[in-house]
């Protein structure tokens, strides 16, 4: 019975993410550039890579060398979860505005956005850096719960958001956020059990206003398939 109720628990999820794409998660440095063939073939054409890990200089010259091995269909998430300070931040949306002006006319892979780049206490140096680059910021750690987020949002944040359903505790207070603010929402993972994934999957899909892949392709991860 165990085993029936856990079939059925991932096939409920299959079917609700059938509906939505994912983004896939790479593994860091380096190794991103043996894992992503595995992941398109797949059919992922979203990936998130984090940076961050290493230094700057070195990585920047990884997200080249994956740059030139990325198939045109794929996007390309950056995550810096908070690791980076000021001029770091600067190098990297250089590159990624270079990228962006390069993506237009050579028909290449894109870039998607560079979400928290800096520490949850420098939100106006995120939104300064919003202003000043082409590339979109998204905030990560900086809304993971809904005061954090209202706080984001009456400071002036006005760009892309990643939630974590399962962070947010009662799904009412996420739904009722939702419906009361204009919101770019990217919907993601927090590595949760196949129960957990299915209600954030739910709730993603009837939340979801955009066609932005859901940060939810993280099954590889894990010893066993959901």
């Amino acid at each position: 019975m165990v085993g029936t109720a856990w079939e059925n628990l991932s096939l409920e999820a299959e079917q609700i993410s059938d509906g939505l794409p994912l983004c896939g998660l790479l593994p860091t440095g380096g190794a991103a550039l043996d894992q992503w063939p595995k992941l398109w073939q797949q059919g992922y054409r979203t990936l998130k890579w984090k940076i961050g890990v290493t230094a700057t200089p070195r990585e920047i010259d990884l997200l080249r060398d994956l740059r030139a091995c990325l198939p045109a269909d794929i996007c390309l998430r950056l995550d810096a979860n908070g690791g980076l300070d000021l001029s770091e931040a600067h190098a990297w949306l250089e590159v990624a505005d270079a990228w962006g002006r390069e993506d237009n006319s050579h028909h290449c892979a894109s870039l998607e956005y560079l979400e928290q780049p800096l520490p949850v206490d420098q939100l106006e140096a995120m939104i300064a850096l919003a202003q000043e680059y082409q590339t979109p910021l998204a905030l990560d750690e900086s809304v993971a719960t809904a005061s954090a987020l209202q706080d984001c949002c009456d400071r002036g944040w006005s760009g892309i958001v990643v939630i974590k359903p399962a962070l947010w505790g009662y799904p009412h207070q996420l739904r009722e956020f939702c419906q009361t603010h204009r919101l770019d929402i990217v919907f993601s993972s927090v590595f949760e059990t196949a129960v957990g994934r299915q209600a954030c999957l739910q709730l993603a899909q009837e939340l979801a206003t955009g066609d932005r892949a859901l940060g939810f392709g993280v099954e590889h991860w894990f010893a066993e398939p959901f």
